[in-house]
């Protein structure tokens, strides 16, 4: 299978489009220009290490993946650890550590329904 030049600008899009994160969210997260970022997808800039690895984190996906290592996109689907992570977006909005509590709790509340 042969691989584009610009694996991880196409793999940056797919997850932001399909996530609906917002590209300032993004720039805003990295601290870096809407400019760079633009440059990222389109592939005329390439992001360092330590702004892949806050990639993968933000977009709940691994580096491999980004880098068209794996086409594996989500590394793990365990709930607690997904709320554990350290930036979370829903439909674009930044989860608060407040909501991660909340739905951990409502989580937990219902397993405890299904099994009485």
């Amino acid at each position: 299978m042969e691989r584009s030049n610009n694996i991880i600008g196409e793999r940056l899009k797919f997850i932001r489009k399909s996530k609906k994160i917002k590209v300032d969210t993004i720039t805003d997260f990295l601290d870096i220009a809407r400019s760079t970022y633009n440059g990222y997808e389109a592939g005329t800039r390439r992001p360092d290490s330590g702004k892949l690895v806050k990639l993968s984190k933000l977009m709940n996906t691994s580096i491999d993946f980004l880098t068209g290592k794996t086409d594996i996109q989500t590394p793990t689907n365990d709930l607690r650890e997904i709320l554990s992570s350290n930036e979370l977006i829903y439909n674009g909005n930044k989860i608060t550590e407040y909501d991660r509590e909340m739905i951990s709790r409502l989580v937990d509340s219902l397993l405890k329904q299904d099994k009485n």
